[in-house]
């Protein structure tokens, strides 16, 4: 017997014509829908960090590119590897893959996340006391830069590159700290750091970010092509008989398949799914899982393309809502405090202007309430191709 996925008529009505933004499910939500599959495949349709190779399609330049910067390290040249791409484009998942054996057993690897925006020097020197545990303090950067020097090799990740820079005064200083202390201890250290494509193209433009790395690695959304590889591949994999629906209301008729009418089904869906989702493989899973059925009677998964976001209503905001879209893709993330400092707003204004963007599910609360700031907020991962879109049609983003 079928379990139905939508329960509420509201959620059932966002996929007749057009998706409401508004209206859909959070994606907590969604993906907790998982419980109805098998243990086994729900892995599988997790928009988490991967560990697999064989899993991770089109990023094979990429993966050359960091075992290059990885041999480079280890002939005493300096080198810092940045990885580069759009929330949700798989930035971590690349890193894991890296081959363990290029890495060795010898080799410590510390992997740390950048949970706090490093927006003066003060925290610029805290966060590098607390990352190798220096006691005591340094009292300066050169200090510190001579002390991490001595320190036993390490490849050191950094996620969240994003919070580096806050544009207010001061803010740039702190960044050119934080650059300047990889960059002065990068023959002893392989330093990976990861960065959201907005926030790091306003650093570069800033500070010029670039300038203090040997590797720019580019993650950028992968060609339609390998997507649909990927998403197969990962169909394959889920142990499941999946057939491709025409729309949800069509799914009963595909329950005896007809192989001419799956294959159109089959290219409409992922037609259909690319562009509601941006190519952004977080998007693409939440709009698989949305537009699912799963009969557990037969192990069965039927999918129906999701109809188009009805985002039309992004462009027609007020000046504060749109100018609080394009400040939070900048920045990665923003916190009530550092809206308050670059809008100069109130408390209250401050408050409500991302409230307001998080219950149009245009942003989501950030999964760690970062920035030592209490909650955070970015772009939802399931819209941000589509706002980013409009920002950049209005000017706003670039």
């Amino acid at each position: 017997m079928f379990k139905p996925f939508f329960k509420s008529k509201a959620a059932k009505k966002a996929l007749q014509k057009t998706l409401q933004v508004s209206s859909l499910p959070g994606r907590t939500e969604t993906f907790a829908r998982l419980e109805l599959f098998p243990q086994r495949s729900r892995g599988l349709f997790l928009p988490e960090p991967l560990d697999d190779p064989s899993l991770l399609i089109g990023r094979e330049k990429q993966l050359e590119t960091l075992s290059d910067a990885l041999q480079r390290w280890r002939e005493g040249k300096p080198t810092s590897v940045a990885v580069i791409g759009p929330q949700g484009s798989g930035k971590t998942s690349l890193i894991q893959c890296l081959d363990e054996k290029d890495i060795g057993d010898r080799i410590v690897v510390l992997r740390y996340n950048i949970a706090q925006r490093l927006c003066n020097l003060d925290r610029v020197l805290d966060f590098f006391h607390h990352l190798f545990q220096l006691d005591p303090p340094c009292d300066n950067l050169v200090e510190l830069s001579e002390r991490v020097v001595n320190l036993e090799p390490q490849i050191v990740v950094l996620e969240g590159g994003h919070q580096v820079l806050l544009r207010v005064i001061g803010g740039c200083q702190a960044a050119e700290a934080f650059f300047y202390t990889l960059f002065r201890t990068r023959r002893k250290h392989l330093w990976i750091l990861t960065c959201r494509r907005l926030p790091w193209a306003n650093m570069d433009m800033m500070v010029g970010a670039s300038r203090y790395f040997s590797h720019l690695i580019s993650a950028d959304c992968i060609s339609e092509e390998n997507m649909r590889k990927a998403l197969a591949l990962r169909l394959e994999k889920c142990g499941l008989d999946v057939t491709y629906c025409a729309a949800e209301d069509d799914f009963e008729n595909y329950r005896k398949k007809r192989a001419g009418q799956e294959q159109s089904s089959r290219d409409d869906y992922h037609r259909a799914l690319l562009a509601a989702s941006g190519r952004n493989f977080y998007a693409a899973l939440y709009f698989m899982l949305l537009g699912s059925r799963y009969d557990a009677a037969t192990a069965s998964l039927y999918l129906f393309p999701p109809a188009p976001l009805d985002l039309a209503f992004v462009k027609v905001l007020d000046h504060l809502h749109l100018l609080t879209l394009a400040e939070i893709s900048g920045h990665g993330t923003l916190s009530i405090p550092e809206h308050q400092q670059i809008f100069r707003t109130s408390d209250i204004q401050s408050r409500a202007a991302l409230e307001y963007l998080l219950q149009v599910k245009l942003a989501a609360e950030t999964a760690a309430h970062s920035n030592g700031e209490g909650q955070a907020f970015e772009l939802s991962p399931i819209t941000h191709h589509a706002v980013t879109l409009a920002l950049e049609q209005l000017n706003l983003i670039y």
